[in-house]
């Protein structure tokens, strides 16, 4: 399991979550992606992309999308966890993502004013970032022929990385499948 992150920080809680058996068969990396990430080609059985694609922009995220793509081996799967513009917390949101979706129902959703739709949100996300949802995240891969896979919203990382540090691929199989 190679884990990836900007920030070292979020790397050393988890594995702070491990037992000492398990620290061997996780690998981290703290970089930014998808610029300093270099994945091998067919390296991946599963890609986990968990909130990441908000913050990345739309030549980015291709960027991020064809590196993951050519590091899946044949059959891999990629995972993604993005904020949901339908969720609770994300309420203000919810009216300006589907008056876009109306007008441009390709594109990702880009705020420019995150902080004043969401106050709270100051402390822990940038200003400016990008709403998807399956059918925009769809037609973005399609651009570049890639296909979608599964699309998670607001799935507990944690548990899934500690699944597949125990080698538990059949409980994520058939969580997933």
């Amino acid at each position: 399991v190679v884990a990836i992150d900007l920030d070292q920080q979020h790397l050393d809680m988890m594995k702070e979550q491990l037992t000492v058996e398990e620290h061997h068969r996780l690998e981290t990396r703290c970089q930014r992606f998808p610029e300093e990430v270099n994945l091998e080609p067919e390296t991946f059985e599963g890609v986990l992309l968990s909130r990441i694609l908000i913050f990345l922009t739309s030549a980015s995220l291709i960027q991020a999308l064809t590196k993951v793509y050519h590091a899946l081996k044949p059959g891999g799967k990629v995972y993604v966890i993005t904020a949901s513009p339908f969720s609770d917390k994300w309420n203000a949101i919810q009216q300006p993502f589907e008056q876009h979706q109306k007008l441009v129902s390709n594109q990702p959703f880009f705020i420019s004013n995150l902080w004043e739709l969401l106050p709270q949100t100051r402390s822990f996300l940038p200003e400016c970032i990008q709403l998807f949802d399956t059918n925009i995240l769809q037609n973005v891969l399609k651009k570049r022929d890639l296909m979608l896979l599964n699309v998670i919203m607001n799935l507990i990382m944690a548990l899934l990385i500690r699944m597949l540090l125990l080698k538990k691929m059949s409980t994520l199989r058939q969580y997933f499948n």
